[in-house]
């Protein structure tokens, strides 16, 4: 009964949200999908769960997702690796949501100086230009694109375990989201909204418990319950029953391609961001790893992306041939 009437409260969010929600064509059988953004889809369960929910409906021959997530970029930043990480994989569509790093955060203070202000437009201003970009590079090749606003940057928790705030860059996000939805309408892209409902369920939640968050402690990165939400909004936007999230743990094929594929893009990042920039050889592969262990300090996620390293570096194609064999068997 809980889970009837959740699913009808979802229903009622995305409805409110437009009809741009709510047409949606769903992924067919065998279709390629990347999703293209940041960490929280670097590092998110949100699209793994999205695959869950079309692994339940498909009994063979499901569409493949594909991650193309890469942590702390900006849609600007997004434009240099689309050849890379999106065109490479042939995909046929391509889901595109970046805003929680492009909007600034570090430029919403509580003083809101003018000099605050005029970076924040500046921000703003770049993350249109950018995604404007990015949505024509992509239809113009013929891929299809669903363009995802940004999750909400949790503003309103009152926990003494959370991240420090900086105030209004929720409402930032608010802009980055119509942006999105605008140059959707220019590129004739599909739109599915997460900000606008996710907002709205973190307030009514926290009208019961203030401290409580469908987003996180760091107010970014969505946990499992903000996955799960983001999820079912994607299915329902696609009239997809969602039903299959709520055993997402029998899809074992599909946490195995997400954990083994993620380590493809940890391996990347290191070296776009840590040995490149370090003057590190990447092909250098003992030199990089006595850096990375012995000379590097990590920070924020840099342990995971490092174990990564240390195993995998080297045995790529090795990594590559098992998630061939995992797609195969969603083609059978």
């Amino acid at each position: 009964m809980k889970t009837k009437l959740k699913l009808i409260a979802l229903g009622f969010f995305i409805l409110f949200v437009g009809p741009s929600s709510l047409a949606v064509k769903p992924f067919q059988s065998g279709e390629r999908v990347v999703f293209f953004g940041d960490s929280i889809t670097h590092y998110g369960k949100w699209w793994p769960n999205i695959w869950c929910g079309y692994a339940a409906q498909f009994t063979n021959n499901s569409p493949l997702f594909f991650n193309a997530g890469f942590s702390g970029d900006r849609a600007s930043r997004a434009l240099s690796r689309l050849d890379r990480d999106v065109f490479s994989k042939n995909p046929d569509t391509v889901c595109v949501m970046f805003g929680m790093n492009d909007v600034g955060r570090p430029s919403y203070t509580v003083e809101n100086s003018a000099a605050d202000q005029a970076a924040q437009k500046v921000a703003l201003e770049t993350y249109r230009d950018s995604m404007d970009q990015l949505l024509k590079r992509i239809t113009e090749k013929g891929i299809r694109c669903i363009v995802v606003t940004p999750s909400p940057y949790d503003q309103t928790m009152v926990n003494p375990n959370v991240r420090e705030l900086n105030p209004g860059y929720n409402d930032g996000l608010v802009t980055a989201a119509r942006i999105a939805t605008e140059l959707a309408q220019k590129y004739t892209c599909d739109v599915v909204d997460f900000h606008e409902p996710m907002t709205r369920m973190n307030a009514e939640k926290q009208a019961n418990d203030p401290s409580a968050t469908i987003i996180g402690l760091d107010r970014i990165h969505p946990g499992n319950e903000g996955s799960k939400i983001m999820a079912e909004l994607f299915l329902e936007a696609q009239g997809i029953d969602p039903a299959g999230l709520e055993k997402t743990d029998r899809f074992t094929n599909i946490w195995e391609h997400v954990g083994l594929e993620r380590n493809l893009r940890n391996i990347v990042w290191l070296e776009d961001n840590v040995l490149k920039p370090n003057h590190i050889d990447s092909e250098d592969i003992e030199t990089a790893k006595t850096f990375l262990t012995e000379k590097y300090t990590p920070r924020g996620a840099d342990s995971q992306r490092i174990a990564s390293y240390l195993e995998w570096r080297g045995k790529e194609d090795v990594l590559c041939r098992k998630l061939k064999e995992i797609e195969s068997r969603f083609s059978q």
